[in-house]
């Protein structure tokens, strides 16, 4: 009997060891996976970072070019509108020579 509780305490005293070890590895794997998720989480923000940087100057980069092609259309329409404007321009100072020449 005394045989069978000792025999009892050595299996309790081995599971108390046991569980001790398991809460440990437990606690262990619990701060391994917080560092990974933190790392993880710093690596996202990188890559968020990094995406929301190259749209801003790709969008930059067609803001540039859409406001070149508007200045380049303007520089035309004010050629084509300053060039009518002096034949016009001219023709009214025939008209006017012609009406006072008579």
């Amino acid at each position: 009997m005394r045989e069978t509780l000792e025999a009892v305490r050595d299996v309790d005293r081995a599971l108390d060891e046991l569980g001790s070890e398991i809460e440990t590895e437990i606690r262990d794997l619990e701060e391994h996976v917080r560092k990974r998720v933190a790392e993880l989480r710093e690596g996202i923000s990188r890559l968020i970072e990094s995406e929301r940087a190259r749209m801003m100057r790709e969008m930059e980069q067609e803001v540039n070019s859409h406001a070149e092609r508007l200045r380049s259309e303007s520089r035309t329409r004010i050629k084509a509108l300053t060039e009518a404007f002096e034949r016009r321009s001219g023709q009214i100072a025939e008209e006017l020579v012609r009406a006072i020449l008579g």
